[in-house]
């Protein structure tokens, strides 16, 4: 996370710069950043994001989306099998119906699902599941070089 400059100082953390308005990260990857959670969030809040939502991309990745919304109250939690993701997700043990019913499982938890404080801020939402495999076609390559599967898209 940078300042709204987009500088970081040299040790890679924000600087100190506040965003000029409160504001909500609506997507995030917690788990790649290497400090712990609890610090990202304060550094977060103190450049003015009140709110964020980290996203998995497979179905480790959306358990620790997950279980992340459950320890901090100022994070939300997206449950996915990215595009990219799918047929790594199909070989893996029980196949795709059994990653596809883990996926269901975290998206009816508390922390997936909207809670009662959260419904102002994602006013209608039931589940952040996602993505819908509206990614551009470069994010959508084949394993085989090919272009992306369904070329339909934009």
């Amino acid at each position: 996370m940078t300042d709204p400059a987009g500088s970081a100082g040299s040790s890679g953390r924000a600087s100190t710069g506040r965003l000029p308005a409160d504001a909500f990260d609506s997507h995030c990857h917690l788990d790649l950043i290497e400090r712990p959670v609890a610090g990202i969030v304060a550094d977060a809040r103190a450049a003015g994001i009140t709110r964020m939502i980290t996203v998995g991309c497979d179905l480790p990745s959306s358990r620790w989306a997950a279980n992340c919304a459950a320890e901090h109250a100022d994070v939300y939690a997206a449950v996915a099998i990215h595009p990219n993701e799918t047929a790594a997700a199909a070989a893996g043990a029980g196949g795709a119906d059994a990653v596809l019913a883990g996926i269901a499982a975290l998206a009816a938890l508390p922390q997936v699902r909207r809670r009662r404080d959260r419904a102002r801020l994602l006013p209608g939402s039931r589940r952040a599941v996602g993505p819908a495999g509206l990614v551009p076609r470069a994010y959508r390559d084949r394993q085989d070089g090919r272009q992306g599967a369904d070329d339909s898209r934009p």
